[in-house]
C-alpha cells in the first residue's frame, strides 16, 4: 500500500489548509480539541436513528463554532428533496446516493441538513458523514465556498481536519468491516470521503507538527486510527517533519 498522497496533491493538501487558516484563524486547527470515539469527546447517548442523529449534529456544529445557529433536520427515505425549497443549498446532483447532506440556511437563518434513513449504524461513518456536511455549513457561512463542485467537495474533506474532525474523516475514508452470520464470514470495505486515505493522513500529519505534538501526542493520535491509516499517518509525519519549520510557516502564515 503506498502510503504517502501523490506528489501532485501533497502541496495542495498544505495550501488548502494554509488558506483555512487565513481564512478562520489558526485556532481550530493548532488549538483546538482533535474529536476521538471517547465518552469523553461524545458523552450523549447514541441511538442510531432521528434524535441520534440531530443530537450528534447539534455537538459538532457547537464544536465547529456554529453553536448559535438554529438547526433543522430531515429524514428521506429514498431520494432527497430539501434542494427543492429554494434554500441555497447545493443542487439535486449533489445528493444522489449520499448518505447525509447540507441543503444551506432559510431566511431565518437556520441551517438544514438531510440524512438518508438506515444508514445510522455505524457510527464512525455516521460521525464522518456528518463531519463532512458540518463543514459544508461552516464554509458556508463563512463564505469561502467555491463554484466547482468536485473541487468543493475536496476542499470541504480538508475543513473537516481543520475543524478537528480529522480522526474519524481518515478512519472513514477506507473501512474494512467484518461481517459474520454464524455460517458465513467475510469482509466489506466502504469508503467515505472525497480524499484518500493517504491525503487525509497528511493532513493530520500536518496538524500534528503545527500543534508541536511530541511522540506521545502522536502515539496517542495513531491508536485512534486504523492499522493502514496509521501508518499512512506514521509515514506522512516522518517525511514532513524533515521540513516542519517551513510546514509550520507555511500554514500558518495563511
Amino acid at each position: 500500500m503506498e502510503l504517502l498522497p501523490t506528489p501532485e496533491n501533497q502541496p495542495w493538501l498544505i495550501a488548502v489548509l494554509a488558506d483555512l487558516v487565513r481564512r478562520g484563524g489558526p485556532g481550530p486547527l493548532r488549538d483546538g480539541a482533535i474529536l476521538r470515539a471517547r465518552p469523553e469527546d461524545f458523552p450523549d447517548p447514541w441511538s442510531p436513528d432521528e434524535v441520534g442523529v440531530e443530537r450528534l449534529l447539534r455537538r459538532l456544529l457547537a464544536h465547529a463554532g456554529l453553536v448559535e445557529t438554529g438547526l433543522v433536520v430531515e429524514v428521506e427515505d429514498d431520494a432527497p428533496r430539501l434542494s427543492a425549497l429554494g434554500w441555497g443549498g447545493l443542487g439535486p446532483e449533489h445528493h444522489e446516493g449520499a448518505a447525509g447532506w447540507f441543503a444551506g440556511r432559510d431566511g431565518r437563518g437556520r441551517l438544514h441538513f438531510g440524512v438518508r434513513r438506515g444508514n445510522f449504524d455505524d457510527h464512525v461513518r455516521t460521525v464522518a458523514v456528518l463531519g463532512h456536511e458540518v463543514a459544508h455549513a461552516w464554509r458556508h457561512v463563512r463564505g469561502v465556498e467555491v463554484g466547482d463542485r468536485d473541487l468543493e467537495e475536496r476542499m470541504t474533506d480538508v475543513t473537516t481536519v481543520y475543524l478537528g474532525f480529522g480522526l474519524f474523516n481518515t478512519n472513514a475514508a477506507m473501512r474494512h468491516v467484518s461481517k459474520g452470520d454464524g455460517l458465513a464470514h467475510g469482509w466489506t470495505a466502504s469508503r467515505t470521503g472525497y480524499l484518500s486515505v493517504q491525503d487525509f493522513a497528511w493532513l493530520l500529519a500536518a496538524q500534528a507538527l503545527v500543534r508541536r505534538s511530541g511522540w506521545w501526542t502522536r502515539f496517542r493520535l495513531g491508536r485512534e486510527l486504523t492499522p493502514n491509516q496509521r501508518a499512512c499517518f506514521r509515514r506522512a509525519h516522518d517525511v514532513l517533519a524533515q521540513r516542519a519549520d517551513e510546514v509550520r510557516a507555511e500554514v500558518l502564515r495563511g
